[in-house]
């Protein structure tokens, strides 16, 4: 996604602003917006904090639209719910749910989507003074030593690294992700039912991950922790990477439970359209079993997403 560099786990500082009605910037339309909306170029847009003018966030909740730049000329639209990080919520998520709600979307890309941040701290609770990292499991886990028995995620006040307790931290995040959507979703007035929505986990190295054999174990177990939460609801969970990054991040890593397994992707890594559509046939899925669905280029300053799903 297109972002700024974002410190680990930073506070957001925020103006608030109140409005009426979500303010949406038009991008100005190019030639090449002009070509990609047509029926033979089915691009769709990704946006989030970059884009943001103004805030509707007042560091716990929702109290405004905020505002935000959009671009003229989408068929879809894939709003991130964060703030660069698992911790940090987007400060104009409301106006840009409102602005993908009105993309007339494609038969295979629904004209909004959601992207999240994720993360594993595990390996600096102590160095960082996480607050977000659980306190216990929940009997569901399924990565506890002893089926359907809770375990503590503390010991003298720190995060203890486990993988039930990284799986514990990806649901607890994607619950709190799925807070925010709802949370602004009552602000802007717009339905976003989970249930027929796709989020995809956005992985990447610019966010905290742990190393080694049994840190790309937990990294695992965080991914499948979100999936589980956001499966629950009824949403259809992708992975965004690029093949680099989550070699570094998983590698064939799938966890003990299996449930990034045929998952789909969307790939990163384009800086054109050609290369975003070789990406369909060239670039194999993330994980066994997916198939890829969604190529991201970046031409300019926007992030664009070819839907390999519905080319002509």
């Amino acid at each position: 996604m297109t972002r700024r560099t974002w410190p680990l786990l930073p506070a957001l500082s925020t103006v608030l602003v109140s409005l009426a009605a979500a303010v949406l910037l038009a991008v100005p339309a190019s030639a090449e917006d002009q070509e990609r909306v047509s029926a033979v170029n089915p691009v769709g847009n990704d946006i989030s904090y970059p884009q943001c003018t103004a805030s509707g966030w007042d560091g716990e909740t929702y109290v405004g639209l905020g505002a935000t730049a959009v671009p003229s000329s989408a068929r879809f639209g894939i709003v991130g719910v964060n703030g660069g990080t698992a911790a940090i919520a987007n400060p104009c998520l409301p106006a840009q749910l409102a602005w993908a709600g009105r993309l007339p979307g494609l038969a295979n890309q629904p004209r909004l989507q959601l992207y999240v941040n994720t993360a594993n701290p595990g390996a600096v609770l102590r160095e960082f003074g996480v607050v977000t990292w659980p306190v216990a499991t929940t009997a569901g886990n399924p990565y506890n030593a002893v089926a359907n028995q809770p375990e503590g995620c503390t010991a003298d006040g720190v995060g203890t690294n486990t993988p039930a307790c990284s799986w514990q931290y990806g649901w607890e995040r994607a619950e709190w992700a799925v807070s925010l959507v709802d949370a602004a979703a009552a602000e802007a007035d717009v339905t976003v039912n989970l249930s027929a929505t796709v989020v995809w986990l956005d992985v990447e190295t610019s966010n905290t991950w742990q190393s080694g054999v049994t840190g790309l174990r937990n990294n695992a177990a965080v991914l499948e922790g979100m999936t589980a939460r956001y499966e629950s609801q009824g949403a259809e969970v992708g992975l965004y990477s690029t093949r680099y990054q989550w070699g570094l991040i998983v590698g064939g890593n799938l966890g003990t439970t299996r449930d990034l397994a045929g998952l789909d992707s969307w790939i990163a890594g384009a800086t054109s359209l050609d290369a975003a559509k070789s990406f369909c046939d060239t670039k194999p899925a993330l994980t066994t079993g997916g198939e890829v669905t969604l190529a991201q280029y970046v031409p300019k300053d926007l992030d664009l997403n070819y839907s390999c799903a519905d080319r002509p």
